[in-house]
């Protein structure tokens, strides 16, 4: 290399390493800025995904709250809440289900960009149902626990909620009550006349097996 130009490059060698150490500080700060604004609106943004299940086995609701990164679906925070429905709080209180593991069913939730439904949501129906409450304590009344938990567990499966709640708003229960075995009998009577079939909704699934 010719001696002239030695002199140049040393002069310049200087100011290449300055102009790499700027873009390297610049890029850093660019991320450090990035990650600082994304986590400011991880905590104070609207970036929640929220959603509820139902027990299959006592009707029981969960809520869950997922903190989620702005437009992903990676949480960094999620905590969960239980509350009673009718029937969990029906069912408990007389003695119709025991100590059990929740089986929750998804049912629905939204937020952070998306949103889904399940068929928990016909299963809440039935929870939170004043109709379905009353069939319960009246059958576990005058037909007994084991007819009751047949019907609970119909109710609370969702693949039968749906058709049993219909099934149930034809049958015309006294809002009430019945207060006499021998008032029950005339309305059960009374239904097996008008076709519908309460014997049905009593009876085991053989699809299923027994209730338990």
């Amino acid at each position: 290399m010719s001696e002239q130009l030695k002199p140049t490059l040393d002069y310049l060698s200087p100011s290449l390493h300055s102009s790499r150490r700027l873009r390297l500080l610049f890029t850093r700060r660019a991320l450090l800025s990035i990650l600082a604004v994304i986590l400011i609106l991880a905590i104070i943004g609207p970036f929640r995904y929220g959603y509820f299940s139902v027990c299959s086995v006592c009707g029981r609701v969960q809520g869950t709250s997922r903190r989620e990164l702005p437009l992903i679906c990676l949480a960094y925070w999620i905590s969960h809440s239980e509350e009673d429905t009718l029937i969990s709080k029906t069912v408990t209180s007389a003695g119709l289900v025991t100590a059990h593991q929740h089986d929750w069913v998804f049912g629905h939730g939204g937020g952070n960009g998306r949103f889904g439904s399940g068929p928990g949501i016909s299963m809440r129906r039935a929870a939170d149902s004043p109709d379905m409450v009353r069939l319960i304590q009246t059958i576990a009344q005058y037909e007994g626990k084991a007819a009751a938990q047949r019907l609970i567990h119909k109710l609370l499966d969702y693949r039968t909620t749906r058709e049993v709640q219909e099934q149930i708003m034809f049958l015309d229960l006294p809002p009430q009550g019945l207060s006499t075995l021998r008032d029950y009998r005339q309305w059960r009577d009374r239904q097996a006349q008008e076709g519908n079939d309460l014997k049905g909704l009593l009876a085991d699934d053989p699809a299923q097996g027994p209730s338990h």
